[in-house]
């Protein structure tokens, strides 16, 4: 039982993989036949899922590159997979998405800048990226600033860089107003696609954003008192992982009209500051930490029939 403990957050990629089938089975019922259903609602679920996938695999290695775990790890997939299934209202949300996938670009760009004289192209290109999930969720326009910080924590903010960063918003604003002008992006439902649509404050969301914000500050505590026994580059990849979490945990309790979509960055963030305090401890206390983690994600999924 003790070595069982000790081991169990060493999760290799095949065990992953076994793993993230029963992950897919928080998937099954939107597959089920039910008096709402529809064509459309289905393909937004095969999107989501795919997309969903997508992102599992990149995070693994976006933490193998910046060291954040020492080895291919299939302990994110299992925690991405797993954090997204117990949430039903995330399934269709496809574009979420990919607002993860452009956000894990950003990262990598910001992440690679640590003293870097390349730091004004990473700017100017992580601010492209940024601004292109704002167009398709307008409530990631509040990340641009902790953008700005994260290149701070970087050791690599600037005048130059904080002009490129500019520069690169303003360029995504010029292809909006050209591309409004001749009405292209009016074919965009956008009230449809915003995550706020879906999320009222209930019982059930408040529960959500009690356990995303309770776990993930215990992670933050834990990670932060860790943080003087690793390097420095390994160190700054991780402060611009709380950087994320820390905000969009506090927007969220606003009402869900208008940061609920940071819901998903949080949950991201979650994830990867989780991988780091587990990927860095083979220790009976991790072990049980990531099995109560794993019930505590396990049990969102089962508060609406409790609140019924």
């Amino acid at each position: 039982m003790r070595y069982f403990l000790k081991h169990i957050t060493q999760i290799n990629l095949p065990m992953a993989i076994l793993l993230s089938v029963g992950c897919l089975g928080f998937w099954v019922p939107d597959f089920l036949p039910s008096t709402d259903s529809t064509q459309y609602q289905v393909t937004g679920v095969l999107t989501t899922l795919f997309l969903t996938l997508v992102n599992a695999v990149v995070i693994v290695f976006l933490m193998y590159q910046r060291g954040i775990t020492h080895k291919l790890s299939g302990l994110p997939i299992v925690l991405y997979l797993l954090a997204i299934g117990v949430i039903p209202m995330l399934h269709t949300q496809w574009l979420l998405q990919i607002v993860i996938l452009l956000l894990q670009i950003v990262l990598l760009l910001v992440m690679n800048s640590y003293r870097n004289e390349h730091a004004v192209q990473a700017s100017f290109l992580s601010s492209i990226f940024l601004c292109l999930t704002a167009l398709l969720v307008p409530d990631m326009l509040i990340l641009i600033p902790i953008l700005w910080l994260m290149f701070m924590m970087q050791r690599a903010f600037n005048l130059r860089v904080l002009l490129a960063s500019l520069i690169g918003c303003g360029v995504v604003a010029l292809y909006v107003v050209l591309f409004r002008g001749i009405g292209w992006i009016e074919l965009v439902d956008w009230d449809a696609i915003w995550i706020r649509s879906t999320i009222e404050l209930n019982f059930t969301y408040k529960i959500l954003l009690s356990v995303i914000t309770i776990a993930g500050a215990f992670f933050l505590i834990a990670n932060f008192i860790r943080q003087e026994r690793e390097n420095t580059s390994i160190t700054t990849s991780v402060w611009c992982l709380m950087a994320a979490f820390v905000p969009c945990a506090i927007l969220m309790f606003f009402p869900p009209a208008y940061f609920a979509s940071l819901l998903i960055v949080a949950i991201y963030s979650l994830v990867a500051l989780s991988t780091y305090f587990f990927a860095s401890r083979e220790s009976i206390f991790a072990g049980i930490t990531f099995l109560l983690f794993l019930v505590l994600l396990i049990g969102i999924y089962f508060i609406p029939y409790f609140n019924r």
